[in-house]
């Protein structure tokens, strides 16, 4: 007879790739590092639109710790501080916008309870071909954000930020609210 915590466990195993994105191979492309300093799981989620509605496909795992089916992805940018699960660097098509949701969930267990805190963040942002950039999930359990920055390296490399989303809810970014909600294993 098989225990149900084998039988998730195994599923979780299964289902726990950190990166099941696929970078295009040539074209117009952005180098980008997809980043996090939180000890929590956080997930990425593409979209082929601004609600959150079509396309939805799990791009990455972060998490500043350790992660099951790790599978690291560098392209060498400048400015790496973050565990080696914290961040993953890939070429993202700068042809469309990239739009995503970033997810981070936190467990706290007090005493016999455990409480559940989770954020995500909606993001659109057009990068530009042959430019490097970070974008960087915030996690607090008050709120969260994401910053995106681009990395130059005119001599000595710096990071000049461009924009900052948060997890308010905007007339623009309402509809994601519905994918954030939406029931998964995490």
């Amino acid at each position: 007879m098989k225990h149900p915590f084998a039988l998730l466990s195994t599923l979780c195993l299964a289902g726990c790739q950190t990166l099941s994105y696929k970078e295009p191979i040539d074209g117009e492309r952005a180098r980008v590092r997809l980043a996090s300093q939180s000890s929590n799981v956080v997930v990425v989620r593409s979209y082929d639109d601004a609600t959150c509605e079509v396309n939805e496909q799990e791009w990455m795992r972060l998490r500043s710790g350790f992660l099951v089916n790790n599978s690291p992805k560098r392209l060498g940018l400048p400015l790496w501080h973050f565990h080696e699960n914290g961040a993953k660097e890939v070429f993202v098509d700068a042809s469309h916008p990239f739009r995503a949701l970033f997810i981070g969930e936190e467990l706290a267990p007090s005493g016999s309870t455990i409480t559940t805190y989770r954020c995500g963040v909606p993001v659109s942002f057009e990068f530009q071909s042959d430019l490097a950039y970070e974008v960087e999930y915030l996690w607090d359990r008050q709120s969260c954000s994401v910053v995106i920055s681009q990395i130059e390296s005119n001599g000595s490399p710096a990071l000049r930020r461009l924009t900052q989303f948060d997890s308010r809810l905007s007339e623009m970014n309402a509809k994601c609210l519905g994918a954030f909600k939406k029931k998964r294993l995490f």
